[in-house]
């Protein structure tokens, strides 16, 4: 058995704290004042005796001397803690976000002087869409590594026209908020009917398959816009694609309205780039005005009347509807 000697001044700590021991193990002998209530007194030797072994309990005698105590010894149980276990240091897994596939594709084309022709492997079908367009490009992805995907044509477009297309495969969520046309995913996923819910002016079942309307805002909608609302009315051309194993439903979407004719709904609401609202003339009368003159060009423009660039575009969109073919 070794001897430790370990020294404490009578103020420390752990001297309070051993003396705390024998006053609570008291030989009946001893009478155990507070340390704090003693007057300052030379340093006194404390002899802690334990035997060494693997033991984690082991008989203790602890022997004090001072010249106000009398000498005794204290047996008790002394509890060793084992060593702090040291965890290993954690390794962390980091599993990267899914990367978003992309790759861009050239539907096979024949430009035209009116209209280029051309055919997409991707969606199957054959279209043609006005040169005016200009050139056109696919880009087909795989959002959030779902095995469902995205497709969108892109134009060049050197008149800056609003034109969208694409489409979406059957069981896509989108991780934005809000929705955009080319979310469509075919009919029945979109919409119960043939035609679509919302503000229609016009609606007309091209084939099973492909349906051409005009569709676009409410005076109440244009004054306090959200997220999806056009500002003026578009023709949407909408092919329905269920059995095809990419993309389920495809759209191309477009302003036809000339600029003198916008400029004239603009001047109904008030609308002016520099303020907000947009809108400042949206009182009942002044979009009851509005609604009735949207309703008037779009009917024109059916009659084939009416503003002949808005006719135009208007015709070169239903001349795009009838052309989609599948072979």
């Amino acid at each position: 058995m070794d001897l430790k000697k370990i020294r404490f001044r009578k103020n420390s700590p752990a001297l309070g704290l051993l003396l705390c021991l024998t006053a609570c193990f008291p030989a009946p002998s001893l009478t155990a004042p507070t340390l704090w209530d003693q007057p300052s007194t030379p340093a006194q030797t404390i002899i802690l005796s334990a035997t060494e072994s693997a033991s984690p309990t082991q008989r203790v005698m602890i022997t004090t001397s001072s010249p106000d105590l009398q000498s005794t010894s204290i047996a008790f149980q002394l509890t060793l803690l084992p060593t702090p276990y040291e965890s290993p240091t954690p390794t962390v897994s980091v599993t990267p976000f899914p990367t978003v596939a992309r790759s861009e594709t050239k539907p096979d084309c024949s430009p035209g002087a009116l209209y280029t022709r051309c055919y997409d492997a991707i969606l199957k079908l054959s279209f043609e869409y006005p040169a005016r367009w200009g050139a056109i490009t696919g880009n087909l992805r795989n959002t959030l590594g779902q095995p469902v995907f995205a497709y969108t044509f892109s134009f060049t477009n050197p008149e800056k026209l609003a034109i969208q297309a694409g489409g979406r495969g059957k069981g896509i969520i989108e991780a934005r908020g809000g929705g955009s046309l080319t979310d469509f995913r075919g009919f029945k996923q979109a919409f119960p009917g043939a035609c679509g819910d919302g503000v229609v002016f016009f609606c007309q079942e091209i084939s099973p398959q492909v349906i051409f309307e005009i569709s676009g805002s409410q005076a109440e909608d244009v004054c306090q816009p959200a997220p999806g609302v056009e500002q003026y009315p578009m023709v949407i051309v909408m092919i329905d694609l269920p059995d095809n194993p990419t993309i389920n439903g495809f759209l191309f979407a477009s302003e036809f309205l000339s600029d003198a004719q916008k400029q004239e709904l603009d001047g109904m609401l008030g609308y002016s780039s520099n303020t907000m609202p947009r809108f400042t003339t949206c009182d009942a009368e002044s979009q009851q005005r509005y609604d009735a003159r949207v309703n008037a060009i779009v009917a024109d423009v059916i009659n084939g009347s009416g503003d002949a660039v808005t006719r135009d575009h208007f015709e070169m969109l239903l001349h795009l509807a009838h052309s989609i073919s599948m072979p």
